[in-house]
């Protein structure tokens, strides 16, 4: 192995490789905030799978035990079904929920990417009128 001789490190050995176009947009603050910020619908999936996670536990329990006596029997079965139920409707809620703020989501990338204009020399494809295409 060769020796290193000087005080400063030995640096990455660094290649490019050509990149056809690069585009940066510019984007504002507000735009940046929508696009980091966290929504209710990710804690709403947490507690989702835990009820759902804590449903299948009960409904494990109650379907391979014998349990005694029958007021226990009750409280398994009333907490299978409440988890069971909660973990439904928060799955519901939560796919609303993610489904909402990823078209919210996608409104401000598209918003971003229409401020680009088009490179020097190329024309913008001009909208197809379907009536010109029934003429001869």
């Amino acid at each position: 192995m060769p020796e290193h001789t000087g005080s400063t490190p030995l640096q990455p050995a660094i290649r490019l490789g050509r990149i056809g176009e690069l585009r940066i947009h510019q984007i504002t603050d507000s735009e940046l905030k929508d696009l980091t910020k966290g929504g209710i619908d990710s804690t709403c999936l947490n507690l989702c799978l835990f009820c759902l996670s804590a449903f299948i536990s009960f409904l494990i329990t109650i379907t391979t035990n014998l349990i005694q006596p029958d007021w226990k029997f009750c409280v398994f079965t009333i907490i299978t079904c409440a988890t069971g139920l909660a973990g439904g409707i928060l799955f519901v809620f939560w796919l609303v929920l993610w489904c909402s703020e990823r078209r919210r989501k996608k409104q401000v990338v598209k918003t971003i990417q229409d401020r680009m204009v088009p490179a020097e020399g190329t024309q913008e494809p001009l909208p197809v009128d379907s009536t010109d295409g029934d003429r001869k």
